[in-house]
């Protein structure tokens, strides 16, 4: 991890200055500057990348409201390049919110990179907290049938799964099928019309 000038890595929610839930777990990033980590990926695989943010309101931007930078690069391009700004967080309530990108891998490395884009004081960059930062292969599936049944399978995406089942698109009346589900998994179709997903973490 290369920081520049400089990045709070797991500050301590109750450490008296950054008082607010954390989105998961107990610990936040704060985004004082470049941020850049770079991981191994399969030239054509999709990726999808998630985290949440918010801004700091114990350290806000000035003039607000925070912005920041995503972007996922490799020696051939970006892969994705985009700005994300959020307010309104307070001391007892973040109001984080989830982003959620994909991104096709063209080489074997691919890095990940986040830029303050404000300052919270005269050159100092920040006013963005990070948690839950994640990179995973975005989830594919296919559905071949077979007789009265069909044989589901999938790869990428991040356990535990489950399959839900619908019958009416509009109604939305989706329930589970199989939890913990290990693919391929062999669905009994019963109705002239079913729809089906898969659901991970």
């Amino acid at each position: 991890v290369v920081g520049s000038p400089y990045v709070e890595v797991g500050d301590a929610i109750g450490n008296g200055y950054i008082t607010g839930p954390a989105f998961e777990g107990a610990q936040v990033l704060d985004l004082h500057g470049r941020l850049t980590q770079a991981f191994a990926t399969t030239p054509g695989s999709l990726y999808r990348v998630t985290f949440a943010y918010t801004d700091n309101p114990a350290e806000p931007a000035a003039p607000g409201p925070a912005l920041a930078r995503v972007r996922l690069f490799d020696g051939l391009g970006d892969r994705l390049n985009q700005t994300f700004t959020h307010t309104g967080a307070v001391s007892n309530d973040f109001h984080w919110t989830v982003f959620n990108g994909q991104f096709t891998a063209v080489t074997n490395t691919t890095s990940l990179e986040f830029t303050p884009l404000t300052n919270v004081r005269p050159g100092v960059p920040g006013g963005i907290l990070l948690d839950a930062v994640q990179v995973t292969l975005a989830l594919r599936a296919t559905l071949v049938l077979q007789g009265s049944g069909a044989t589901l399978n999938w790869t990428g995406g991040v356990p535990p799964y489950r399959v839900q089942r619908a019958t009416d698109l509009t109604l939305g009346d989706w329930t589970d099928v199989l939890t913990n589900a290990v693919p391929p998994v062999t669905l009994t179709l019963e109705r002239p019309a079913e729809f089906y997903r898969i659901i991970g973490q």
